[in-house]
Formats: structure tokens, sequence, C-alpha cells
């Protein structure tokens, strides 16, 4: 499975690394990529400064060992681990362990609303440069 197609199965952010092009998923705490072609892996790393935390990776790689989850690479803090993406259950721990944040399913209504904000924020800062930068009183506070 495409990462492209995992990512909108389970309604996750998708990223592009400017780099070199390659499609990611990015989390707080790793990410999940493509590893081979239909075998996908799911990185725990730490950002660049935060202290590390080798009690989340031994959680994190018990779990996918117990789910059959394959180690490709074991660290003190960090490793990796390849999944099947098919198996609902692998992909849902690999979720969790890279911590990709899940996309909002919005309502018609609540699409209605915040069309109805930015038309007001366009139009707020329409007026706002028209003005010289002072807000005209009738404007003064955002109507709900």
């Amino acid at each position: 499975m495409e990462l492209f197609k995992f990512a909108k199965k389970y309604r996750l952010t998708h990223n592009t690394d400017n780099a070199d092009r390659t499609d990611e998923n990015y989390g707080r705490t790793g990410q999940i990529h493509n590893f081979d072609y239909d075998v996908q892996a799911v990185m725990s790393i730490l950002p660049n400064g935060a202290n590390p935390r080798p009690r989340s990776w031994r959680t994190a790689r018990a779990k996918g060992i117990a789910a059959g989850m394959i180690l490709q690479q074991n660290g003190d803090a960090e490793g990796s681990l390849s999944f099947e993406p098919g198996n609902d259950e692998q992909a849902r721990l690999a979720i969790w362990i890279a911590g990709v944040k899940y996309r909002r399913h919005l309502s018609e209504e609540q699409i209605w609303s915040l069309a109805a904000r930015a038309a007001y924020a366009r139009k707020f800062h329409d007026d706002l440069i028209k003005n010289g930068g002072s807000a005209p009183e009738d404007r003064a506070t955002p109507v709900e």
C-alpha cells in the first residue's frame, strides 16, 4: 500500500520531504515512511534538543514485536520497526509510536462556520489596509 493511500485511510497528515522528495508522515516522536515495496516502517526518534526517553522506546518496541512488527534498528532511546500497512493493529500501533496527528473530519455546519470566519478576516484585513492600520469602529469586534 502506498503511503498516500495509508495516510488517507487513517486520516493522517501527509508530508513530502523537501530534500529528497520522499513521502513521509511526520509525528511528534517519529515518522512513518516506505521501507520496501509493500512494507512500511515507523521510526521512533526524538526532536533535536529533547531529552532521551529510553523507557518509551522500550515500551513501543515491546508492543510492536508483540503485534508482529519486525525490528529493523534498535538503539538506546530510538529505533525502527517495519510493519504491514494492511494489518490494522500494526498500522494503528505505528501511528501511536510516531505520534502522527489525525486530520479532523468537519461537518457541513463547521465548514460553513469556518468559511464565514475566513470571509470576515479577509474583509477586516482589507479594511485595515484601506484605513491605514486602524480598525473601523463598527468592525472592532468579530461577529459570530
